[in-house]
């Protein structure tokens, strides 16, 4: 995989995915500076929505050329896709 490492903890390979984990950590400081700069609702509002409907419609396959580049067959691509919704709702 690209971007993961592979480790062996307690003889049981963990994949840590460290791309999934630093775009998931950029997209909490985008919304919180967001938040924290403009003190409106508004403008968080509209870039949670923007974060969500950009990672919607990358994973809808067959949408756009290129599209399903997100496969939600795994807990990882699952986590790539939600991560930033979920942010997005708590901020």
């Amino acid at each position: 995989h690209l971007g993961a490492s592979l480790f062996n903890l307690a003889g049981q390979a963990v994949i840590v995915p460290w791309g999934l984990l630093l775009a998931l950590a950029l997209a909490g400081c985008v919304l919180w500076y967001v938040a924290e700069a403009n003190r409106s609702t508004a403008a968080v509002v509209l870039c949670a929505v923007t974060m969500s409907l950009v990672s919607f419609i990358g994973s809808q396959p067959g949408l756009l050329p290129g599209g399903g580049v997100l496969v939600t067959g795994t807990l990882r691509s699952v986590a790539w896709l939600f991560g930033p919704m979920i942010i997005a709702a708590v901020l």
